[in-house]
């Protein structure tokens, strides 16, 4: 089965083909982040971004060869995903082809699906995924059932746009509460990078969490850190760049360190055969090698599951294509999930 995805939930927009929902035949990934705007602005920026993106990037497909249309929907920011499915829709209505929505949340759960055969997975498994706008744990019982276990995310609300407080997006603002990073960055790279450079014991921060173990709310957290960081200042007029990256290094750590305790404990709970960590968070290498360091210590039989490529690590139409596969051979059942629309 070949699927033509399209994904327009956020800053980026995407268009892919996908084979029987592993292989990638492309994968095109456009950002719509500018630098020089507020976020909250992009909601009425993205729309034209993405059509036009979209526009360009459908010029060649060979239209007999495809089998199916898949769209992102639900979950994400409105306006953007109303441009990608209403056009998913006029192509499935003009070149006659099923149309699938896929939501763009469940289907980073099965971004660790591409390039790899299904069959070679055992279940149950614990997924992890978390980015800017997501954080929620998820257990996939069987091929056709998929449990959220958590997935309640905080909202900040700006100019009258909410947005979600991802474990990805307190990162970010905490980048930029130690002016690493800036309205010019989209990632959280410097942030990394700063982190690498200090020490990670320097700050106990663990102590300034005291969610329950399905808790991913990190607002309260995020906080506090930013009291402390304040109160340095009052003695200081300047932050040093020691300190700078000492706290950096130390939050990275702790937040790492509740993770990685969270992820442990669920997966002896539930008495998983796999860990799959998905979304924006699957790139932070501390993070990974953490997890394997615990694993390890911890004598838990698992096996640790990342997406194969990092361009499937974050948004990108290929895992809408992917899930879109497994929706339609294998109907599956998704219990306990809710979308997170932004308008």
């Amino acid at each position: 089965m070949l699927i033509l995805a399209i994904d327009t939930t956020g800053f980026s927009a995407s268009i892919a083909l996908v084979k029987d929902g592993k292989e990638v035949l492309f994968n095109k990934v456009s950002s719509g982040f500018i630098s020089n705007k507020n976020w909250w602005d992009f909601p009425y920026l993205l729309p034209s971004l993405h059509q036009k993106f979209l526009i360009n990037n459908l010029k060649g497909i060979i239209w007999k060869d495809i089998d199916v249309i898949a769209a992102s929907a639900n979950s994400g920011i409105y306006t953007c995903i109303l441009v990608g499915f209403s056009m998913a829709k006029i192509l499935a209505n003009c070149h006659q082809k099923h149309l699938i929505g896929v939501d763009h949340i469940l289907a980073h759960l099965y971004s660790t699906w591409l390039g790899r055969n299904f069959n070679d997975f055992q279940f149950p498994i614990l997924v992890f995924s978390a980015s800017g706008s997501h954080s929620d744990f998820s257990l996939l019982k069987s091929i056709k059932k998929c449990e959220i276990i958590y997935d309640l995310v905080p909202q900040q609300n700006k100019e009258g746009i909410k947005t979600f407080m991802g474990i990805g997006k307190v990162f970010y603002q905490i980048g930029k509460r130690l002016e690493i990073i800036t309205p010019a960055d989209s990632s959280v790279d410097k942030l990394i990078k700063a982190a690498s450079q200090g020490d990670p014991y320097k700050f106990n921060f663990v102590s300034y969490y005291q969610g329950k173990l399905l808790d991913l709310n990190f607002s309260e957290f995020m906080h506090l850190i930013e009291n402390f960081i304040q109160k340095q200042e009052k003695k200081s007029s300047r932050l040093s760049s020691k300190f700078i990256k000492d706290v950096a290094a130390s939050f990275q750590e702790s937040i790492t360190e509740i993770l990685v305790d969270k992820i442990i404990r669920l997966a002896r709970i539930k008495k998983v055969k796999e860990i799959h960590i998905a979304g924006g968070i699957s790139e932070n290498k501390y993070m990974k090698k953490k997890l394997k360091e615990k694993i390890r210590e911890k004598e838990l039989l698992v096996i640790l599951r990342y997406p194969i490529k990092k361009e499937y690590k974050l948004d990108n139409a290929a895992m809408i294509g992917c899930l879109a596969y497994y929706q339609q051979k294998h109907h599956i059942k998704f219990i306990n999930f809710k979308p997170n629309i932004t308008r």
